[in-house]
């Protein structure tokens, strides 16, 4: 447990400021230690925002050896992966959805209400990423597009990104976060977008054909074998000349999965993982898509883990 000394302290070296509300003592004296609450800190969007900008993620990593973890597995262990997962996004669903996306406390169920214009407004800087990554590499929407976006969460990209297109084609896997996008895009009167649950791995092989994939701080909560199932149903659905925009983590300096090992532990809640750039680069060629570009981002804000933004496209 954490003293409010402590997690004062925290916030003023690691965040520079102090909390903004008694709330934030209340939820954080129950972090069992100092480690653990200053890797949350580190992580959070907030800490990106402010420090992790002009941060160099790769540099530490030229001599890494910690070996990949294995991406390959039996469809019975994958349906039980993502039963996991979908118990654990549901949950979050149901409890912090916005803070279940960006992980700042100003975006908890408690704050939310002050805070949800500026939640909303960030989602504006992945679609000018997005944007940015078409220009450079002389990419353009085709007009009449349709784009699928997964982990469309409550609609904090999808709002920005729906304009775009002729449609855009939401899906997530939790019901609580899903039920926010289409009533925050309802609202808003967009009308292009639709949003779909997915309720197994198999719902990935039903994704609408797409012309633009874009997927950002989803893949990267997924095990490996998920991520791989995950990417290599978006191969498939792409249209000829489809463009695919989306980040994952690539690898972890202290990073191993195990299976069975995961499978006999309690669910870690805002769990981070892993797909080997080689492997990411076999899905894409195996999908009979060909790599433009790859990225270092800092989508994880933690010095443990590399992310890279992948821009691909179909043959």
């Amino acid at each position: 447990m954490l003293s409010d000394q402590e997690i004062r302290d925290a916030y003023v070296f690691i965040l520079g400021r102090v909390p903004e509300s008694p709330e934030i003592y209340r939820q954080n004296r129950e972090v069992p230690d100092l480690n653990t609450f200053r890797e949350t800190l580190l992580r959070s969007e907030e800490f990106r925002e402010r420090y992790a900008a002009n941060a160099k993620p790769v540099a530490h990593f030229a001599f890494a050896r910690n070996p990949a973890s294995s991406s390959r597995t039996t469809p019975d262990i994958l349906d039980r992966f993502f039963q996991r997962m979908q118990q654990e996004w549901t949950r979050f669903g149901q409890e912090d959805p916005y803070w279940s996306i960006l992980t700042h406390d100003r975006f908890r169920t408690g704050n939310i209400a002050a805070n949800r214009d500026e939640f909303y407004a960030t989602g504006l800087d992945d679609v000018r990423a997005f944007q940015a990554a078409l220009l450079r590499n002389k990419l353009a929407i085709r007009p009449g597009s349709v784009c699928v976006e997964l982990g469309c969460g409550v609609g904090r990209v999808s709002m920005h990104l729906a304009p775009l297109f002729r449609t855009l084609h939401g899906y997530d896997i939790s019901p609580g976060n899903l039920a926010i996008a289409q009533q925050h895009l309802g609202k808003l009167r967009i009308g292009n977008a639709e949003f779909s649950l997915l309720r197994s791995l198999a719902d990935y092989a039903e994704l609408k054909p797409f012309d633009v994939f874009v997927s950002s701080i989803v893949l990267q909560h997924n095990p490996p074998p998920v991520s791989r199932c995950i990417l290599e149903h978006v191969t498939t659905r792409a249209n000829p000349g489809a463009v695919l925009f989306f980040q994952i983590v690539t690898y972890g300096s202290q990073y191993r999965f195990d299976a069975k090992e995961y499978l006999a532990s309690p669910p870690g809640g805002m769990e981070v993982h892993a797909l080997p750039q080689a492997e990411v680069f076999d899905i894409l060629r195996r999908g009979n898509c060909h790599v433009i570009e790859v990225m270092e981002d800092n989508a994880v804000g933690s010095e443990l883990f590399l992310s890279n933004t992948f821009v691909a496209a179909k043959r």
